[in-house]
């Protein structure tokens, strides 16, 4: 399916707030299993703007966690240490 730009920035909007697919798709009036379909499709542009929306929340929350363990929360250095672990997860695919 095709989405206009506009449909694209409202689910980058909602994932952000990691909304799940179902909502956003009432939200915006689309079919819920069409966008789940196209949004597994990793090469689709409804995909990398839902991925990238709650990537760049999970960031935010990561960035936090280490400014809060560079402050010196022992519960905020063992969040950044299983971040770390994920990442090298990541990287070992």
């Amino acid at each position: 399916m095709n989405y206009s730009e506009d449909i694209l920035n409202q689910i980058q909007e909602f994932a952000s707030a990691f909304t799940p697919i179902s909502d956003i798709a009432l939200l915006l009036d689309l079919d819920c299993d069409t966008l789940r379909a196209d949004i597994k499709d990793y090469q689709s542009k409804v995909s990398i703007a839902y991925r990238k929306g709650k990537a760049q929340s999970l960031y935010t929350l990561r960035r936090n966690e280490i400014d809060l363990a560079e402050a010196g929360s022992p519960q905020a250095s063992i969040a950044v240490q299983r971040y770390c672990s994920l990442m090298e997860d990541d990287e070992a695919l």
